[in-house]
């Protein structure tokens, strides 16, 4: 936290940053009014009283301007002295907003499985082995899907070809962008607008700081007073102020206080059904897809559907339900959890179902087979699945209860008690398909839900260290390999994105925002590497690390090639007032070396604020000014001629 300003006293005037009001009942108040999530959002108001605090710190009584009828507890160094008080403002009363029960913001995922786990007697089902697999009689070759890569020139692209192919391009170029220099220039009116080959340049810059991890991040400019500086300047590139100015104001939405209140998650909506449609558009998925969740791990404060599940090894954070190929390892789609908005099939089937409608929804009536473990599974499930063609293979957990539709008696208490039993049960639908479930005993006891594959034993042996240390082989039934073989393509896609340093471990913010930015950029990533493996050129004992290093280069490349060949407005450096027109608004002394001179601001006097004795003016004219009306003369003059 900054040094506070000394000035700041009673009846002084001040700014306070948003961030600092996260955890008063401001943001309660201005509910609907503000989006305390948008960057560069300040509230203006008075300090009524100052008393000392606990390690020299002072603690001001604050009254904002949007909140006349409340006071706030800030530290005065969260404070920004705006100047003195001079004419009292009117305080004018507002309509007392209503509050409205505070939601927790660690939801627990167990509250999901109350639809799902109820008492429900089944008597159709019927005990015995499955051996024919409905997907050999479906009139589909379902052998036949394979995964395909579908950019143009895969086998001579670059990694950062691949990279840019699973980011929603034209959209961040149509809206993301144009978004950002406008929120930009409403805070700040010396903003020079974002290009699209800048942006890109900026996410290369990202790209390298993962592959060269420097603690210090002005040693990427050559900057700082570290002894180790990295081979590339990004100087060369991208200023060092611009690239944390793009970093500051990003945003995918212009904040909206009217917006957030009806859609919490209004910031990332549109940009992930962009991204969505361009990962089914990017891959063909072969013939098994795998459901399950990854998490956008954040530990800060103010994200909307924040969720804790303790299994998971980065427990808090954004939780999206994401849909797999196997083939490949690449994530597909992806979907929000805890949303309240109301999404597609919600109003027609229950929370789960909906879910995997939709993500599994490019790919209906295609024969493939979804994978999914005990959280989605349950005959319910299987059914609908098959009503809109797919196959599934899921796991079902008894917790208080069996899911809806299992068999009125325990199917787990029909095993043997040796290691290796197994039992089957089969029925037909409402719609006459053929559904089985199967219990075998490993370590433990595990049941499957199925509609394809068999209950007959697998051809490919299972091996296990018995009791005495010694390895012992047996034979699983044939849907328990598959499911086994196919059930980690999630993990492994979240695994190649978090065991190395990655996106967001440089992308340090306080906005929920940008860290699900992270993450997109994250999977883009993981996912360019499982195609390159497969299908680029020179993969041959490719390794994650040496793809990154290749990617970072190869955006380096692609960046310079964009902006020779294509006609584009470089972005200017961000203007000083010190490098301003030759300094024609250069900040310098009043009087000359010999005689130095002091004499009051005359522009504080103009702006209704007490007049300093200062020594310098600004090279324009020679009327004294102090630093503060420097840069508000330096501002207004820049904006006119930018506009001229």
């Amino acid at each position: 936290m900054p040094k506070q300003n000394k000035r700041i006293a009673a009846n002084s005037l001040i700014s306070v940053s948003s961030h600092y009001l996260r955890k008063t009942e401001a943001r309660e108040l201005l509910k609907g009014r503000f989006d305390f999530n948008a960057p560069g959002l300040r509230f203006y108001g008075t300090v009524i009283s100052t008393n000392p605090g606990a390690n020299d710190k002072v603690i001001c009584e604050v009254r904002l301007d949007e909140c006349p009828d409340h006071t706030f507890t800030l530290f005065g160094s969260s404070l920004k002295f705006e100047g003195p008080r001079v004419v009292p403002t009117v305080v004018t009363t507002t309509t007392a907003v209503e509050e409205e029960e505070e939601e927790e913001d660690l939801q627990v995922s167990e509250e999901e499985e109350e639809d799902d786990i109820r008492p429900v007697n089944q008597d159709d089902w019927i005990m015995g082995d499955v051996t024919m697999d409905s997907r050999l009689t479906s009139g589909k070759d379902y052998h036949s899907n394979k995964a395909t890569f579908n950019l143009s020139n895969k086998l001579t692209a670059s990694p950062a070809d691949y990279f840019l192919y699973f980011l929603p391009v034209e959209f961040i170029s149509d809206v993301v962008i144009h978004n950002i220099n406008q929120h930009a220039l409403s805070i700040m009116n010396t903003w020079i607008s974002v290009t699209f080959v800048e942006y890109l340049t900026w996410i290369a810059l990202l790209m390298n700081m993962t592959v060269m991890h420097h603690v210090d991040k002005r040693a990427y400019w050559h900057m700082g007073s570290s002894h180790l500086m990295p081979n590339i300047n990004f100087t060369e590139y991208m200023e060092y102020d611009r690239f944390f100015a793009i970093l500051r104001v990003h945003v995918f939405e212009v904040p909206s206080g009217a917006q957030q209140l009806l859609d919490p998650l209004y910031q990332i909506r549109r940009f992930l059904d962009a991204f969505n449609k361009t990962l089914a558009k990017a891959l063909t998925p072969g013939r098994y897809l795998c459901v399950d969740e990854s998490m956008n791990q954040w530990l800060g404060s103010g994200m909307p559907n924040l969720k804790k599940v303790p299994r998971k090894p980065h427990p808090i954070g954004q939780e999206f339900k994401t849909l797999a190929d196997h083939d490949t390892y690449c994530i597909v789609q992806l979907d929000t959890v805890s949303d309240p908005a109301k999404k597609k099939y919600d109003d027609v089937d229950r929370n789960l179902i909906a879910t995997l409608k939709r993500l599994c929804e490019p790919w209906f009536f295609s024969g493939r087979t979804i994978i999914g473990d005990s959280w989605f599974g349950s005959p319910e499930m299987t059914c609908v699945l098959l009503d809109h063609g797919l196959h599934s293979i899921m796991q079902v957990a008894k917790r208080m209860y069996w899911p809806r539709g299992m068999p009125r008696n325990d199917i787990i208490q029909c095993l043997r008690t040796e290691r290796g039993s197994y039992v089957a049960m089969s029925k037909s639908d409402h719609n006459g398909h053929n559904i089985f479930a199967c219990a075998f005993k490993d370590k433990k006891a595990k049941v499957l839900v199925s509609s394809c594959s068999t209950s007959m034993p697998s051809n490919v042996p299972h091996t296990y260290k018995g009791s005495n240390g010694q390895s012992v082989t047996m034979t699983r039934p044939q849907v328990f390999h598959d499911y086994e073989s196919h059930k980690s393509s999630v993990d492994a896609n979240n695994n190649r994105r978090d065991n190395m340093i990655s996106f967001h471990d440089i992308m340090k913010t306080y906005r929920w925002e940008v860290r699900f930015l992270s993450f997109v950029f994250g999977i883009a990533e993981a996912n360019a590497f499982s195609c390159f493996k497969i299908w680029g050129c020179n993969r041959d004992g490719l390794v994650h690390s040496d793809f990154k290093s290749r990617l970072a280069h190869s955006l380096l490349v692609k960046v310079k090639s964009m902006k020779h060949t294509v006609q584009v407005t470089e972005a200017e450096p961000m203007h000083t007032r010190s490098s301003y027109a030759e300094g024609s608004h250069a900040y310098v002394a009043l009087g000359s070396m010999l005689k130095r001179k002091r004499q009051t601001c005359k522009f504080c006097e103009q702006r209704g604020f007490k007049p300093e004795r200062v020594s310098k003016r600004c090279a324009c004219n020679d009327k004294a000014m102090c630093s503060k009306c420097h840069i508000y003369h330096f501002a207004e003059d820049l904006n006119k001629k930018r506009h001229t």
